[in-house]
């Protein structure tokens, strides 16, 4: 009676043998192009410059040579300095008096509109509030509008069409987030 069990690696142990058999042909390699890193019988060449070791001076020649004789060395004082006053020079500056500009104001169209983007519309007000107290956070102009018997979440308003089609760009690719462009007529 023969006990054969059906074993099969997982993609977890295939990638790890995988993993071994390619750092073993990668030291072949490297071993086959680079004999002499895999060298351990003679000893390292020093590629680096070696500081000279200092000989030791012979005691015969020590007392031959007499000592060299100490130079005094001069205390340097300092002389107390007279302190430097520095008085603050003024310039004067002529004042011009400029004209104010006329401030320009844009006509207001007949009808206010506004265009939005809507992101999302939930019928409980708490997830929309929520929504939008996230996207405040971030920094987004975020309203909740109460059509019929959903709570609305609108980002904007803007004055075009085209903005609000810059600022749906602006969305789907910060926010991810897919929405389309209403209009609000007030």
């Amino acid at each position: 009676m023969s006990n054969q069990s059906n074993w099969k690696a997982s993609l977890l142990e295939q990638q790890i043998a995988w993993g071994v058999a390619l750092c073993g042909i990668l030291l072949v390699i490297i071993a086959a192009s680079q004999p002499q890193w895999f060298d351990f019988s003679s000893k390292p060449t020093a590629s680096k410059q070696t500081a000279p070791i200092a000989k030791a001076v012979p005691q015969d020649q020590a007392k031959l040579d007499p000592p060299t004789p100490a130079v005094a060395v001069k205390p340097v004082v300092k002389t107390a300095q007279k302190p430097v006053t520095i008085e603050p020079t003024v310039k004067t500056k002529q004042v011009v008096k400029e004209t104010p500009k006329p401030i320009k104001i844009k006509p207001q169209n007949v009808s206010t509109r506004s265009y939005y983007v809507q992101i999302g519309a939930f019928e409980e007000k708490a997830r929309a509030q929520g929504m939008t107290d996230h996207l405040k956070k971030r920094g987004w102009s975020v309203r909740v509008f109460k059509k019929r018997a959903l709570h609305a979440v609108w980002i904007g308003p803007k004055e075009t069409h085209e903005e609000a089609e810059k600022l749906l760009k602006t969305i789907q690719i910060k926010l991810k987030y897919t929405g389309f462009i209403v209009q609000n007529r007030s």
